[in-house]
C-alpha cells in the first residue's frame, strides 16, 4: 500500500514538473520564433507547480528526508528521540489537519467559478491543498508508526 501511494505521488509530482517544463519551453519558442504566446501557459504552469510542490512534499515525508538538525536528536537516547519524533509528528499532524480541512473548504468554494485563462473550475487547482495534505498526513502517520513500533536500527534520526 505504501509503495502504491508513494508511486501515485511520484507520478503526480514528476508528471507536473515534466508537463510544466514542456509547456514553458513551447511558450518560450513560440514567443521568440513566432512572436505569439499562448494565454493559458503561465496559468497552467502555476497550477502544475503547486501540485508538484505539495505532492512532492508528501514524497519527502515518505522518504523521511525533510531537513532537521541532527545534533538535537543526538543529545538524547533512543527513548528521547522517540519522544521528540512524537512531539514533532503531533505538531505536523495538527498543521496538516487545518491544511486538509481548509484546503477542502477552499476547493469546494471553487465549484462555481472558473479560472481566467484555462476556464476550468477553481476547485481543480485548489484541490492540491487537500490532496497534498492528505498524502503528507498518511506518510507522517506511517513514519510515526515505524519510529514507535519497528526496528530502531532501520531509521536514522
Amino acid at each position: 500500500m505504501w509503495r502504491l501511494l508513494s508511486r501515485f505521488a511520484w507520478i503526480i509530482a514528476n508528471g507536473s514538473l515534466i508537463v510544466a517544463a514542456i509547456i514553458l519551453m513551447v511558450q518560450v519558442f513560440s514567443r521568440y520564433l513566432f512572436n505569439y504566446s499562448f494565454p493559458w501557459v503561465e496559468e497552467l504552469a502555476r497550477y502544475l507547480t503547486i501540485y508538484m510542490v505539495l505532492v512532492g512534499s508528501a514524497l519527502v515525508i515518505y522518504e523521511d528526508e525533510h531537513p532537521r538538525i541532527d545534533f538535537i536528536y543526538n543529545l538524547f537516547g533512543e527513548n528521547g528521540r522517540k519522544v521528540l519524533t512524537v512531539i514533532f509528528s503531533g505538531l505536523t499532524i495538527f498543521f496538516l489537519y487545518f491544511m486538509i480541512v481548509g484546503g477542502w473548504n477552499f476547493s469546494s468554494a471553487g465549484m462555481v467559478t472558473r479560472t481566467p485563462s484555462l476556464r476550468v473550475l477553481w476547485a481543480y487547482p485548489r484541490f492540491a491543498l487537500p490532496l497534498g495534505g492528505t498524502l503528507m498526513l498518511i506518510f507522517v502517520l506511517k513514519n510515526l508508526y515505524e519510529t514507535l513500533f519497528k526496528d530502531p536500527d532501520r531509521r536514522e534520526l
